[in-house]
Parts: structure tokens; sequence; C-alpha cells
């Protein structure tokens, strides 16, 4: 069952802003934790804020930060320097600030196969272990071959109980992969979900799309009701993760960018599951 209380706020979709602006999106919005991006924590720590500091003014304003994403050069491990250094990265970002989750995005082609990805998975989950993070593969089955099924498949040939999926609204959508599909996920594997709309038809850059031009939940083509109720079925407790990375929403400064998006996705999940 989804929790119907929690909303979990994505830095992304308030512009990634300075830490006391995060802290006020999530306030305006009625958000009671964060997730962030790696260089969310590099850009508090450049300007000169401690974790601790960082910390203390999250805690004062009762917000946690429960996710930390993503990693994007997973996939080319073990070897890869760079794949090393964004993983150090987004894990020191995790450690900093207690986050359990960490994300991976799916691959954005089709240079691995499932068993070499479903190693190289293994591998981070080993090391995520070690700091006692949970690994959540984010679908993305429009950029290359990982589909829903095969994450499911992907994550059970890992045999790591730390690996799990994000299930993300927009990603299953527009790589058309209907709700039904969700009731052959296993409901432990669902560690994260994040929710937007979208427009009814991709537009010619659906990269440049997915950054900056999704839509509040409730206002585009996606049946967010029937998708609610499938992940309903089929998780256990977990809050949904407002993602509506568009430049209409950081034009639109924190704050407000924080009260619309939390509005508009509780209004879809009363309509979906009720109070």
């Amino acid at each position: 069952m989804l929790s119907r209380d929690e909303l979990i706020l994505s830095s992304g979709t308030v512009g990634n802003p300075p830490l006391d602006g995060l802290i006020d999106a999530a306030v305006a919005g009625g958000y009671g934790s964060v997730a962030i991006w790696p260089a969310d924590y590099l850009q508090w720590r450049e300007s000169g804020i401690s974790d601790g500091q960082a910390r203390s003014r999250l805690d004062d304003a009762g917000i946690a930060v429960s996710q930390v994403d993503c990693l994007l050069m997973w996939s080319l491990n073990p070897g890869s320097k760079r794949a090393a250094a964004e993983e150090s990265d987004v894990f020191a970002a995790a450690e900093a600030f207690g986050a359990r989750c960490v994300s991976a995005i799916g691959p954005g082609d089709d240079r691995f196969s499932v068993d070499q990805l479903a190693e190289t998975l293994a591998g981070t989950c080993d090391r995520g272990a070690e700091h006692g993070f949970d690994i959540a593969l984010e679908v993305a089955p429009w950029k290359g071959n990982v589909d829903l099924e095969t994450a499911v498949q992907l994550i059970k040939a890992t045999g790591r109980s730390n690996a799990g999926l994000v299930i993300d609204s927009w990603h299953l959508f527009r790589g058309a992969t209907p709700a039904s599909q969700l009731a052959a996920v296993p409901g432990e594997m669902v560690m994260s979900i994040q929710i937007s709309d979208a427009p009814y038809a991709p537009g010619p850059d659906l990269v440049a799309e997915t950054m900056g031009a999704r839509l509040l939940p409730g206002v585009g083509a996606i049946d967010l009701g029937k998708l609610l109720r499938a992940l309903d079925d089929q998780s256990n407790g977990v809050a949904l993760t407002v993602e509506v990375l568009s430049d209409e929403m950081r034009a639109a400064g924190p704050a407000e960018a924080g009260r619309l998006t939390g509005q508009a996705t509780r209004s879809v999940l009363a309509a979906a599951l009720g109070s």
C-alpha cells in the first residue's frame, strides 16, 4: 500500500536551489523529506555549508533526506574511473544525510547484456551495503534495452537483498509500459516511486523533454489513477517522490513550485486512492 501521508520532493523539481531554497520549497509544499542530487550536496559544500550545518537546518525544518539521485555511469563499472568518482560523490551525499536509498538510472543503450548488467549492479549493491544503502534501479524503457520485465529479471539475477526498483510514471509512459505490467513486479522490489505527468505525444527531443517539460500530476495524458492503484497493490508503504522536471516549475521559484507540486500530487492521490 502506498503512503497516504508522506510526499518526497525531488530537488530537481524546484530547480536544485541553494539549501535554504530547497527547505522553503519543501515546507511550502508540505513535504516531509527530499530526494537530492549529488550536485546539490557539492553546491552546498562549495558555498561553505558543512554537513553538520546542512543537517541542522534540515532537522530544524523537519525535513529528512530520503534518497540520492542518481548513479548515471554505474553500468561502466568495474574499471571506470569516472563511474567510481561518481559513485564516491553519490555515496558521500547519502551518507552525509542518512539517506537509505540511492538510485541508479537504467543504461541508455544496449551495449551490455542482462547478465553483464546484473553482475555490475551486484557489485554496486555490495559497495552500497557497506554503507547501509539500498540501490534502486530506475526503469527507463525508452532509453535502452531495460524495460520493466527485464529490470525485474536483472534485480533477481543480482541475488542482492538491497537491490530494487524505482518506478517513474514519466519513464513508463514514454516507454509504452501499461500499468497492468506492474502486477508481475514483486512488491518488495518497489523501493521508490516517482510521479509526474506528460503530454500525450513526445516532443522532437525526448531527452530535453524529460529534463524540462514534465507536467504537474493530473494535467497530462498519463492515467495516474490507474498507475497509482496498481502500485498501491504492489508497494509496502512507499511514499511518492514528486519529480516534475519542468522549466515552468523552475521559473515559478522554489517555494511556489513546492506548493504547486504538493497540491497537485495530493489531489491526484486522493482521487485515485481516497484519503
